[in-house]
């Protein structure tokens, strides 16, 4: 068990700064291009939707976090498990 916690926490590690990425782009990106072609309404919202929704996924993520770090706290008094299906 200790094993698929740690697995998980470098899964949700390594493809971090590209979705940073994309998701910044998308936020700002969009709007301001949206503003320059003079659509103010649909630019701000855009800049809204994106706003709740980055804000969301912060949240999420954040949970996730600490919910996995918990049980790895959890986990880490108990002896490791020597399952070879968990590779």
């Amino acid at each position: 068990m200790r094993r698929l916690v740690a697995q998980r926490r470098h899964r949700m590690r390594r493809f971090g700064w590209p979705a940073v990425v994309f998701f910044v782009v998308m936020l700002w990106g969009l709007p301001v291009a949206f503003a320059a072609l003079g659509r103010w309404t649909v630019a701000a919202f855009m800049l809204i939707f994106g706003l709740a929704f980055g804000g969301y996924l912060l949240w999420a993520n954040t949970r996730i976090r600490r919910h996995c770090r918990r049980m790895d706290e959890a986990l880490g008094s108990a002896p490791p498990t020597a399952d070879p299906a968990v590779s």
